[in-house]
């Protein structure tokens, strides 16, 4: 309504530790099952967060190249979330 749209950013270093974990092909991410676990945990507090103090299931704001492999990293655990890159703001 008022023209905002809530975000979720990645942390810098987190980007850069994903951006470093993508597979060859660029199309997925190579995370081991501790960290997978600790993130996919963090982004659902952070999604419940947002969702209560806004109302409103903000979008997960990433470096381009990130977009594609994080969307497909997520997908099973949050399959209604968006990830879009900063470009397309």
């Amino acid at each position: 309504d008022n023209g905002e749209l809530p975000v979720i950013t990645l942390a810098p270093d987190l980007e850069d530790r994903l951006l470093h974990s993508m597979l060859e092909d660029g199309k997925a991410l190579a995370l081991g099952p501790v960290m997978t676990q600790n993130l996919i945990a963090a982004l659902n507090r952070e999604m419940e967060r947002v969702i209560t103090n806004s109302g409103i299931q903000p979008v997960i704001l990433c470096h381009s190249r990130l977009r594609l492999p994080f969307r497909r990293f997520i997908e099973r655990s949050l399959p209604l979330v968006s990830v879009l890159s900063y470009n397309e703001i």
